[in-house]
């Protein structure tokens, strides 16, 4: 299997048409197309590779020659930011960054209100049985 074949697999696991993928990398649905569509093996544009890698936390190895795991383990702090770039960046879903925004301007005092909403939360999740 090659880069056409992974490529492909990549963008089909994560469930994104050839416009999107290549939109959410800096590139047109045209540059995907080719990639996944090229009759004998070429290795795409560093550059390309470098992106797919860091949008989508795709381990490089993998990419390049199929062994290893698909996607690279992400710590919490890397997990996060991915969240609030892809929530920012989704422009159909102005809730998402628009919550993100006010936690943004919470003080020390809405902070602790947040937490102790969240224990009261977690506690009727509990007795309800969810």
């Amino acid at each position: 299997m090659g880069y056409a074949e992974r490529i492909k697999q990549l963008r089909d696991m994560l469930n994104k048409s050839q416009a999107v993928f290549g939109d959410s990398i800096g590139v047109s649905r045209d540059v995907i197309n080719n990639l996944e569509r090229a009759k004998k093996p070429v290795e795409p544009n560093r550059l390309i590779l470098e992106r797919i890698c860091e949008v989508y936390n795709v381990n490089r190895e993998w990419l390049d020659t199929g062994t290893g795991e698909m996607f690279r383990d992400t710590s919490r702090e890397e997990a996060i930011a991915q969240f609030v770039g892809e929530a920012l960046a989704d422009e159909s879903d102005k809730f998402k960054a628009n919550f993100i925004s006010i936690l943004a301007e919470l003080d020390e005092d809405g902070w602790n209100t947040l937490k102790k909403a969240a224990i009261i939360l977690a506690d009727v999740a509990k007795k309800e049985g969810g």
